[in-house]
């Protein structure tokens, strides 16, 4: 799995407007919501589109099942469940991932692994993916309320997620060296948004 720091992410506005247009054929995991934000700003429709109602096995996989096969790509548009529904139909279907969040307070923009949801509890992994690139369009992301894409708790877990991957990984002599001068600072950091 690729980590955070390697990830495409293209930031600007109308950016989904101008990106889209390269897609050629392509299905859609969505929610309602986001796809009313979406839609309007796509150069092309996909060929098809699927609703995302929750994160249980069942349902990602009727959702990802019901979708047309003879495509080109999977987009993810949304928040956590959808982005994570879109990565579940790419693994299934073999195709590359785009993800285009309309929330900017979710860690499923940049973690390739869906959890393995039976009911409310996770049981294991379903999937792990790593997108081609992220889409962060300005006018689409200020659409949704403010509280959205202000991740308070979430921001500060995945920010000491990431302090214990790099300390692990630099122990196993994966990716740059541990520097707990670095590591202090972003931990100050996080116990000043938590005060």
């Amino acid at each position: 799995m690729k980590p955070a720091r390697d990830y495409d992410i293209r930031y600007g506005q109308d950016i989904v407007a101008r990106g889209s247009g390269s897609w050629g054929r392509y299905v859609a995991i969505s929610t309602p919501s986001a796809w009313k934000v979406v839609e309007p700003l796509l150069d092309h429709p996909p060929e098809g589109v699927g609703m995302n109602r929750w994160l249980d096995r069942s349902h990602l996989i009727e959702v990802s099942d019901s979708l047309p096969d003879d495509v080109d790509l999977v987009v993810g548009i949304g928040a956590g469940r959808s982005l994570d529904h879109a990565k579940l139909v790419a693994t299934r279907k073999r195709l590359p991932l785009v993800q285009v969040p309309t929330v900017i307070s979710t860690g499923a923009i940049i973690h390739g692994f869906v959890a393995d949801w039976d009911g409310r509890q996770i049981v294991g992994t379903l999937a792990e993916i790593d997108c081609e690139y992220v889409l962060v369009d300005y006018g689409v992301v200020k659409q949704a309320p403010l509280h959205l894409n202000t991740a308070g708790l979430g921001d500060v877990l995945c920010g000491y997620s990431g302090i214990s991957e790099w300390r692990r990984n630099a122990r196993r002599g994966v990716g740059p060296a541990y520097d707990e001068a670095i590591a202090d600072a972003s931990e100050q950091q996080h116990k000043d948004l938590v005060a």
